[in-house]
């Protein structure tokens, strides 16, 4: 039974929850309040301190790291060490990022770091064809 083993990770440990693309750090702040225990990952040094000043991410228990989330996938992320990856990063023009579209982007960074039963969520920004390809990678 799936439920049973969702009902652990839930109730007998906060999921591992990694969020790229902070921005004002409102999804990881609802994540942490529910309970997960989020690194958010977040590449400007101005949003990052909008963030901190503005937006609660200290009193939430957020642990807001500077970087891009393919370089933090790949240095920070062991092997089925996440249990929800939210990428919500854009790149001015779409969401997400170009990179982050790639199969190898998914197939080397992505999928290794996920535990078993993970949820993966991901913000698509685009013309529709892009939307078809990017779910055609995923």
């Amino acid at each position: 039974d799936n439920s049973s083993k969702r009902e652990d990770i839930i109730f007998h440990r906060p999921p591992r929850t990694i969020v790229l693309g902070a921005g004002g750090c409102t999804i990881p702040a609802v994540l942490s309040l529910a309970g997960c225990h989020v690194t958010a990952v977040e590449p400007s040094d101005d949003v990052r301190e909008a963030a901190l000043a503005y937006f609660g991410v200290k009193e939430a228990g957020i642990d807001l790291v500077a970087g891009y989330g393919e370089d933090y996938l790949m240095k920070k992320c062991n092997h089925g060490e996440i249990d929800i990856l939210i990428i919500d990063a854009e790149d001015g023009s779409s969401a997400p990022p170009k990179s982050m579209r790639e199969a190898d982007f998914w197939t080397n960074l992505v999928v290794p770091s996920l535990a078993q039963d993970a949820v993966v969520a991901v913000n698509l920004i685009g013309s529709d064809t892009e939307r078809m390809e990017i779910q055609k990678t995923v």
